[in-house]
């Protein structure tokens, strides 16, 4: 929910809304405007094709949002003011497992999903296929990988998180004292 009270959303199809809290009215703010002719990106910079996750970012009162694209396996922000939009994480169309400890534009990661903000400005990823959660630094100077070992499972209750095996981690939730809380896939 923005600072607004307005409600953002991710849809099939690359496209990115945002529903008005008072009025419940919908608008386009990033993708393909299919009811032009021929159809026209509605926000300025990287295309955009398959968006998940979607979080609020607290930077400069709520201005920025944060997007997954799971087919380009990047991370997106966007300026509400400008609609423009760029790369913060990934490598656009290059998945993979690599760059902790490097920055997040060298990194690579594999289907992300879930996003989430801690209070003090970290982004938390659901890295999909990879099995893992990875952290973005407040600074996004560095990427790191904060939970599951790559390996696909459920185990390691009580143990170091980056030890756990997990399935596919999805969804992201952070709390007001910044503790993650993921879902992912049963089998």
């Amino acid at each position: 929910i923005t600072k607004e009270g307005d409600y953002l959303l991710t849809q099939h199809g690359g496209r990115v809304l945002r529903v008005c809290g008072d009025t419940h009215t919908v608008t386009l703010i990033a993708g393909m405007d299919e009811e032009k002719d021929p159809p026209q990106q509605v926000h300025q910079g990287e295309p955009i094709t398959s968006p998940y996750g979607i979080a609020v970012h607290p930077e400069a009162e709520g201005r920025f949002i944060l997007f997954t694209d799971r087919e380009q396996h990047v991370v997106y922000r966007m300026d509400l003011q400008t609609r423009e939009i760029s790369c913060i994480a990934g490598r656009k169309g290059m998945k993979g497992y690599g760059g902790d400890g490097g920055h997040p534009l060298h990194t690579t990661l594999s289907y992300p999903d879930g996003i989430g903000i801690t209070p003090e400005g970290e982004i938390i990823i659901a890295d999909w296929w990879n099995h893992r959660l990875r952290k973005i630094s407040k600074d996004a100077s560095t990427i790191s990988t904060i939970a599951g070992n790559g390996e696909k499972g459920y185990g390691g209750d009580g143990g170091l998180a980056i030890h756990a095996t997990l399935n596919r981690p999805s969804g992201v939730a952070v709390d007001g004292d910044g503790d993650e809380t993921v879902g992912g896939e049963c089998e």
